[in-house]
């Protein structure tokens, strides 16, 4: 695979593939694009019409594809033929298979070898943040990183491709973070990609012993009011029932997207 060297050389590429209307998992805010390709992080492979970007992170690498109607058993090959042994890509669509191409896509790929390993669906609904009580968030600060950083690495699974580095941390720490503290200690936080509509919490942390208590929930209103957004949306894997009942109780309904993650190892 070739190194991206920069973000003009990166967008025509993507451009090209575009313009043939793909199915695609190529979902990366411009920002994480910049930081990547200046970090040597970003590789790329293409081939009649087939796009492969490759993000290297630690311990492993993720994949985002472009996938040509039609050509579902060639793209899952030209994958799996330009990915390392440790290789990890997530498809986004509807259980009805739509957009088909990724379904398609992602099915072959299983048969090559990759592993289904979590399987999530995202709700989403109206939130009032005026019917909750405040609470006090801000902003965390660079000493702040290294402990966002831990907590995400203990609650997460890091291989998802969802949990930020610290560079990439600096990022959010203007526009995708909040914490709650206490004293030097963070009780709680949320990583969130907002826009003008929506809220989309990536991740969401209460330390254990103030579960139960409302937090999570205060601490999405305020970041919601905060960011000026109206709708919260947000991804639960199956079977996490405690986050299911918190999403219950915040009136959040399941809106019919599928997320499967898969790795091959």
């Amino acid at each position: 695979m070739d190194r991206v060297n920069c973000e003009k050389q990166l967008g025509s590429l993507i451009t090209a593939a575009l313009r043939r209307r793909p199915s695609t998992n190529g979902r990366m805010s411009p920002a994480s694009y910049r930081l990547a390709i200046e970090e040597g992080r970003l590789l790329y492979a293409e081939k009649d019409g087939m796009l492969l970007v490759s993000e290297k992170r630690p311990g492993y690498e993720l994949l985002r594809f472009w996938v040509p109607a039609g050509m579902e058993e060639e793209t899952a090959g030209f994958v799996a033929e330009n990915s390392s042994e440790r290789a990890v890509f997530e498809a986004v669509f509807k259980p009805d298979g739509s957009p088909r191409g990724l379904a398609a896509a992602a099915d072959v790929l299983e048969k090559l070898g990759f592993e289904k390993k979590v399987v999530r669906r995202r709700m989403s609904g109206p939130i009032d943040p005026q019917s909750f009580a405040p609470v006090d968030i801000q902003r965390p600060s660079e000493e702040d990183l290294a402990q966002v950083s831990s907590m995400l690495l203990e609650t997460y699974d890091n291989y998802t491709g969802c949990v930020p580095v610290i560079s990439e941390l600096r990022l959010l720490a203007k526009n995708g973070l909040f914490i709650l503290k206490s004293g030097e200690e963070i009780t709680a936080l949320v990583h969130y990609l907002p826009d003008s509509r929506v809220f989309d919490a990536t991740h969401l942390i209460v330390r254990p012993a103030l579960r139960g208590q409302g937090i999570a929930g205060r601490l999405m209103a305020a970041a919601m009011k905060e960011t000026k957004t109206g709708v919260l949306r947000l991804w639960v894997n199956d079977g996490n029932t405690s986050a299911l009942r918190l999403y219950d109780r915040l009136h959040l309904e399941y809106d019919g997207m599928l997320s499967l993650v898969y790795e091959r190892n």
